[in-house]
């Protein structure tokens, strides 16, 4: 996981933009940790003024009915639920919200070509 805060606030009169490029691997939520451990640690920085903001992006590799498509059901194991629970419960701590739409895709996969 990375983090580059970008001044925005010069250009736009928004204040600060700070964009977290994620990459969660499928065995572990150890780029969940660090999300909440930076923000926690440098709270300051990354949100210092009230029309500050941040932008979490990148592949997620969670799956949930909330994002993915409905037909998508053998997506939603009890593990896959599990572990997109923790990341619902860390976007909630920080008031995030999903800007694209539900079952937006995002990824086509290399052999079907069929897009998730």
């Amino acid at each position: 996981m990375t983090s580059q805060p970008f001044n925005s606030e010069d250009h736009t009169g928004h204040g600060r933009l700070t964009i977290f490029n994620v990459y969660n691997n499928c065995n572990h939520s150890n780029s969940e940790k660090m999300i909440r451990n930076m923000i926690r640690e440098k709270t300051g920085e990354i949100q210092k003024e009230a029309n500050d903001h941040m932008i979490w992006a990148g592949d997620f590799n969670r799956h949930h009915p909330l994002w993915d498509r409905d037909e998508d059901t053998h997506l939603f194991t009890p593990a896959a639920t599990r572990k997109a629970d923790r990341l619902i419960n860390l976007l909630a701590e920080f008031d995030m919200e999903m800007k694209l739409p539900k079952g937006t895709p995002t990824l086509q996969h290399m052999r079907s070509k069929r897009y998730s």
